[in-house]
């Protein structure tokens, strides 16, 4: 069925789905509560440090978000927003167009068939632009997640549900870089970074720890901050734009 959910590509992916029975995690939620502007990126910081396993779900309204971690990785998610299907990523990407997103998604819809294998088997996209696409669906519904500054969250940690689900390799701490690049709200800014008296100083190793492309500039704030620095001291010391900063 043409549902709202990422689903992987048929036979394609099969060999990277577990071989098991599907089971649901039977542990209670480990952490649950309301949504804040800062909760998000702390909570998939503090899940990747600490290498868990589980489901973590995000509602706000008759919106839902899932997303699986592996050992602390984000390593996929489902959403109920239909802007956040498939078929519609296909057509934004230029691979179908609007008649044949209408014309497919009807037909996979009445056989009860899933798009991605339905469009392979018409030769419509090939199997590594399956792959792509479904990756690229995943990344951009947890990285729209990053706007959300309200509802509601819990995390259940236990086994990933193996049935009809796969995991992607995908860089965590990249996603968590450009999702909080996507933040442009400067209350929420003011809020997780502090004021002009709040201290920062780098970690031993942050620029080989986090495995990222740096820019100039990124890499140069992250040497400032070798000794302990105000917000005050880096805005007034640093060139460049101090929202960027």
């Amino acid at each position: 069925m043409h549902d709202l959910d990422p689903q992987p590509p048929s036979e394609v992916l099969r060999v990277s789905m577990a071989q098991q029975p599907a089971q649901e995690p039977t542990a209670t939620p480990i952490q649950a509560g309301k949504l804040t502007p800062s909760t998000l990126p702390d909570l998939i910081h503090s899940l990747f440090a600490d290498q868990a396993t589980g489901l973590l779900t995000l509602r706000d309204g008759d919106l839902q978000k899932t997303v699986y971690v592996q050992e602390g990785n984000l390593v996929f998610a489902r959403s109920t927003d239909p802007d956040d299907r498939l078929g519609e990523l296909l057509m934004r990407k230029g691979v179908l167009s609007i008649r044949g997103l209408e014309r497919y998604s009807h037909e996979v819809l009445n056989a009860g068939r899933r798009l991605g294998g339905f469009l392979i088997e018409r030769g419509l996209i090939t199997p590594t632009e399956l792959i792509d696409g479904v990756q690229d669906q995943v990344r951009q519904i947890i990285l729209s997640l990053f706007r959300w500054t309200r509802g509601e969250y819990s995390f259940r940690g236990g086994p990933l549900p193996t049935r009809e689900v796969i995991t992607l390799k995908m860089n965590t701490l990249e996603i968590l870089w450009n999702g909080v690049h996507r933040i442009q709200t400067w209350s929420r800014i003011k809020e997780a970074v502090g004021g002009l008296e709040r201290i920062y100083q780098t970690v031993e190793g942050a620029g080989e720890k986090l495995h990222l492309p740096l820019s100039h500039g990124q890499a140069k704030l992250l040497r400032f901050c070798r000794n302990p620095v105000t917000v005050g001291e880096i805005c007034d010391t640093l060139p460049g734009n101090n929202f960027e900063l």
